[in-house]
């Protein structure tokens, strides 16, 4: 009864409820303290604004924020563009002075360069003496357009190789004469000029101008503005076109005043050209009995491995006018007007 009475007076705690009341002080106590957080640290240079409103800070403008790559990698930052300034461009250096072209007394004898003037300006040929012991006269050679003394095509074989038949070769230096230019063919034929007063004063034989190509016009131009009694006959090989067009060349009236043995030698151009011009110098030397041409039906460019032929076309047809001339045929070639 009495213990009964006593149980029920003091009731006992229970030990759920003792050990949160003893926990709770223990947990307090032994927690770490909980640390302040720090003030934010204000921008070394706050940009402007309105008083009491703090401003958000500008990324350096060196650094641009760069948006991810496509994929989630980010992108590699960005190289600075470097800055530009209006400095003069370089100038280019100077080209190279063109090479002058070699004179005919670095490339030749020294015994067959003459030096000749013609107008105040000198110029070159070369000159190359017969050895043969009959000697049968000299040829003055005009080479053509964009050539030269020693021209491969026609003019030089004939220089060297005429010489060895008794003919002295004297070839010169011509300037360019496109068609209008008067005065280049004026200087043209003043060198003409020039060498024949050479070689009338080396006392030899009969004289024959041959003409190549722009040669030939150079020639006519000569001969038709001076009457040379020692100009013998006339060689044309492929004459450049034009020479006797109607309205623009020279006129029919002014070549029957020539009155001079002339060989015509023709190839290596267009058919249609080499035949019309064929016919008009026929037409325009019908009257002078000494005018031969001869026209190769076979095309020979440049007269290509026809040295030899030429050579002997030429050589041939002077040594027949001699021998018309005269029997012996080692005198001058007379004038066509004097022949029997």
């Amino acid at each position: 009864m009495n213990r009964l009475s006593r149980s029920a007076s003091i009731p006992r705690p229970r030990r759920g409820v003792r050990t949160l009341w003893l926990g709770w002080p223990l947990l307090l106590a032994t927690a770490p303290p909980l640390a302040a957080p720090e003030p934010p640290t204000p921008p070394a240079n706050p940009p402007a604004g309105p008083p009491g409103q703090v401003q958000a800070p500008v990324p350096p403008a060196s650094a641009p924020p760069t948006a991810p790559a496509p994929g989630g990698t980010p992108a590699p930052p960005s190289t600075p563009t470097p800055t530009t300034t209006n400095a003069p461009a370089p100038t280019p250096p100077a080209a190279p002075p063109k090479p002058k072209p070699p004179e005919a007394s670095d490339l030749f004898p020294p015994s067959e360069v003459v030096k000749l003037t013609a107008d105040g300006t000198s110029f070159e040929g070369l000159f190359r003496e017969t050895p043969a012991r009959r000697i049968r006269g000299t040829i003055l050679l005009l080479h053509g357009r964009s050539s030269a003394a020693n021209d491969q095509a026609v003019v030089d074989p004939l220089r060297v190789r005429l010489p060895e038949r008794g003919w002295s070769s004297l070839s010169l230096v011509l300037p360019d004469t496109p068609p209008g230019q008067a005065q280049a063919l004026e200087q043209a034929e003043a060198r003409v000029k020039a060498g024949v007063d050479f070689l009338k004063g080396k006392n030899l034989r009969a004289l024959i101008l041959l003409g190549h190509d722009q040669g030939v016009r150079t020639l006519l131009g000569y001969l038709l503005k001076q009457a040379d009694p020692a100009v013998k006959a006339a060689v044309v090989i492929d004459p450049v076109p034009g020479i006797f067009a109607p309205g623009s060349g020279i006129g029919n009236e002014q070549a029957a005043r020539l009155r001079l043995p002339v060989l015509d030698l023709r190839t290596g151009r267009d058919i249609a050209v080499l035949g019309e011009e064929a016919r008009l110098w026929r037409v325009a030397f019908r009257g002078d009995p000494g005018y031969r041409q001869s026209v190769l039906n076979d095309p020979h460019p440049d007269w290509k491995d026809m040295e030899e032929f030429v050579e002997n076309r030429v050589h041939g047809w002077l040594v027949r006018l001699q021998q018309s001339a005269d029997p012996g045929g080692s005198v001058p070639i007379q004038d066509t007007a004097d022949a029997p």
